[in-house]
């Protein structure tokens, strides 16, 4: 998941202002970049770890997703970690279960993330 920082408000005559939104290509470079890394992390390597040494298929999704959750919990709200991020991760794991699909689920994290970054971006 991407954090955006927080639109402080513009003091007039406070001088240039140094809380501007990250360009465009840095936003889509931080979408890919955490759809990629995040599903290394959280999904093939714990996983096929835990399913290899035959650890229950529940026990191979749960665990990713108690650490998806905490990575996420410090950085969103909790409205958006229950609403979101667990869903998401519990999604994740189980398309990662079902198709052991590093790629899917990267495109699947990507299309979530995508329009959440967009909506930051136009709400200013």
């Amino acid at each position: 998941m991407i954090v955006l920082p927080r639109r402080a408000p513009h003091r007039p005559g406070a001088g240039p202002s140094c809380d501007r939104r990250p360009p465009l290509g840095l936003l889509v470079a931080g979408v890919l970049t955490a759809a990629v890394t995040e599903e290394v992390i959280f999904r093939a390597v714990p996983m096929e770890l835990l399913l290899r040494r035959r650890f229950p298929s529940w026990a191979a999704v749960l665990v990713p997703l108690i650490a998806f959750t905490l990575a996420h919990a410090g950085s969103w709200s909790p409205a958006h970690v229950v609403g979101v991020v667990m869903p998401l991760g519990l999604l994740l794991g189980l398309v990662y279960l079902r198709w052991r699909s590093l790629g899917m689920c990267m495109v699947v994290h990507l299309l979530v993330d995508a329009p959440l970054v967009l909506v930051a971006i136009a709400a200013g």
